[in-house]
C-alpha cells in the first residue's frame, strides 16, 4: 500500500449492481456510490491502518460470505478510503518487488 494520511480507513462495501471486467471507478455515474443501490452503505468490514507495510488480516467478511454460499449475487466488495489522498494496492506482478504482496 502507498498511501500518505496516516488517518485513512479503507472500508468494504458489498456491490450491490454487476460491473463487467473492465469496469472502472467512473463506469458508474460519479464514481461507485454507497447509496444501497450501486453498493451498500454500510461496510462489511475497514481495513484500520493501511499505512503499515504488510499483509492485512480483514475480519468482519462471515455474514457476507455466508449471504453469498446461501445463493444470493456475489458482486464482491468496493474499497472505499475515507481520505481524499487515495489508496494504492500492489499486485506481484509491481515494477518493485518490495511492494509486491
Amino acid at each position: 500500500d502507498n498511501i500518505s494520511a496516516a488517518s485513512a480507513q479503507i472500508r468494504l462495501h458489498r456491490m450491490l449492481v454487476t460491473w463487467p471486467e473492465n469496469a472502472t471507478w467512473n463506469s458508474m455515474t460519479n464514481g461507485i456510490q454507497t447509496d444501497d443501490v450501486e453498493a451498500m452503505s454500510s461496510h462489511d468490514a475497514q481495513v484500520a491502518d493501511p499505512t503499515n507495510p504488510g499483509t492485512e488480516v480483514i475480519t468482519g467478511l462471515a455474514a457476507a460470505l455466508q449471504y453469498w454460499s446461501d445463493g444470493n449475487p456475489n458482486h464482491g466488495w468496493v474499497l472505499i478510503s475515507n481520505s481524499t489522498d487515495g489508496w494504492d494496492v500492489d499486485s506481484s506482478e509491481a515494477a518493485t518487488s518490495a511492494n509486491r504482496p
